[in-house]
Formats: C-alpha cells, sequence, structure tokens
C-alpha cells in the first residue's frame, strides 16, 4: 500500500485494484472504502458529500498525486 499525506495531515493508505481504489485512513483502520474515481472515493472515505460533488479543491490535485506516484 501507499501511504499518502494529505494537506490537513490525515493519512491515506492507498492500494490500486483492478477494477478501482482500496482507500483506508491510517489512524482510522475502519475507516475504509473500493471505489472509482479516486476523487469520488476519496472524497467518501473524508466524509464529503459525493453526490453533489461539494468537495474541497485540494482532494483533487491529491487525488491527481496519489495517480501520478501510483504510475
Amino acid at each position: 500500500m501507499f501511504r499518502y499525506t494529505l494537506p490537513d495531515r490525515r493519512v491515506v493508505l492507498v492500494e490500486r485494484l483492478d477494477d478501482g481504489w482500496h482507500l483506508q485512513l491510517a489512524d482510522e483502520p475502519q475507516a475504509e472504502i473500493v471505489g472509482t474515481p479516486l476523487q469520488s472515493a476519496l472524497a467518501e472515505l473524508l466524509g464529503y458529500a459525493v453526490a453533489h460533488e461539494s468537495w474541497p479543491g485540494w482532494l483533487d490535485d491529491a487525488a491527481a498525486d496519489i495517480e501520478r506516484s501510483l504510475w
């Protein structure tokens, strides 16, 4: 798993799967999700309203950084 520190200092563990992403908060092992696309799965993991796309802009940047790091 890849460790990524978010701008709000939380650490997310990321694993690329064949059909999506497995995400887990390092300090909250019960907080995990499998989903796609990465931005939406990350937003949902962090508690944002995915259906309304009301997450902060830094979240899209974090998802892009994660994807680049895993290529």
